[in-house]
């Protein structure tokens, strides 16, 4: 599992993807590949995780990680 990290700066560099991004920029992020997608409620995320798809973040409050996860 990935190690959680409580946010409690919005300017750390592991929000970029969240706050600098636009969804066309997200999706030509690895250019070769297809991109990156921001899925936000539980049972998308759910369903992402259950096709295959490898997520490279989470972004949610903390009573939601065993929701998800």
């Amino acid at each position: 599992m990935l190690p959680i990290i409580e946010v409690e700066d919005l300017n750390i560099k592991e929000l970029e993807p969240y706050t600098c991004r636009s969804e066309v920029q997200l999706l030509r992020y690895n250019e070769s590949d297809p991109g990156i997608f921001m899925a936000e409620s539980p049972n998308v995320i759910r369903r992402a995780l259950d096709a295959g798809y490898q997520p490279i973040s989470f972004l949610m409050e903390r009573n939601m990680i065993y929701r998800v996860l």
